[in-house]
């Protein structure tokens, strides 16, 4: 039996300071069999490796639910077709963008990357459920954040949606772009951070502004920043075993 944990990524609630906070909720802890499929998954789907494309398509459920949405995390997924063969071929048409050929040539064969997109969703290593597939446990776990409030924090600092950062701890800002400088101040987890423009700045700094109030900068050594914008494979247990039951597709 899976065990859901209602577990959120942050206990701290929008406070007067005008915090917004990415959250996870609805996580769930992979049963053993699941836990070996996604296993068995990843191990098929391994770059240094060649490609078993009937093995992979196997792994996959003969009816696959898939979603869409664009550049915009803050949009609601819609739903798009559904895949009933050439499984992984069709997920990259869904996860894969493709570059220009001529018309003439012969359209590139997209599966290997999207074994690559596959793995690199899987490799977060979180589970929780989503609401389009209420029966099924997706990966990663779904971030979810007031979209309203978030779009308006974006707006009010000239950023997007899919720029917004937040952090799986608390971090701290440092008030000059060097390791020594003081701390401007502290970010609670999953508060969520704008960028600001400094042309100053070297690739390894970045400047924020986070929804708490604090301005400072950020070492993209010190601790990885999250994102909204999220794809997501999940999983439904049949008689067999577990398959490959929907793909959520980010940024198309």
């Amino acid at each position: 039996v899976i065990g859901i944990a209602a577990s959120l990524l942050v206990s701290t609630a929008m406070a007067a300071d005008r915090s917004v906070v990415a959250f996870q909720s609805k996580l769930v802890m992979p049963d053993p069999a699941l836990a070996a499929f996604v296993g068995a998954l990843r191990a098929a789907l391994k770059p240094d490796t060649a490609l078993d494309y009937a093995g992979i398509d196997a792994m996959f459920a003969a009816r696959v639910s898939t979603f869409q949405r664009g550049e915009d995390p803050l949009k609601p997924w819609k739903k798009a077709a559904e895949i009933k063969s050439d499984y992984l071929a069709a997920a990259a048409r869904l996860m894969v963008v493709p570059g220009a050929w001529p018309k003439d040539d012969t359209p590139p064969d997209l599966r290997p990357e999207a074994a690559r997109k596959i793995l690199a969703v899987l490799s977060v290593g979180t589970f929780s459920r989503v609401s389009q597939v209420p029966f099924a446990v997706c990966s990663p776990a779904s971030f979810k954040v007031n979209a309203a409030v978030a779009g308006k924090f974006a707006r009010e600092h000239s950023a997007d949606a899919a720029s917004l950062r937040f952090f799986a701890r608390d971090i701290e800002l440092k008030a000059l772009p060097t390791p020594v400088a003081k701390t401007a101040g502290k970010v609670p987890t999953g508060t969520l951070l704008a960028p600001l423009r400094d042309a100053t700045l070297s690739d390894d700094w970045s400047k924020l502004f986070a929804s708490n109030g604090v301005e400072g900068y950020w070492h993209r050594a010190d601790q990885p920043a999250l994102s909204l914008s999220q794809s997501h494979i999940c999983f439904g247990k049949f008689r067999d075993g577990y398959k490959i039951t929907a793909l959520f597709a980010d940024g198309h």
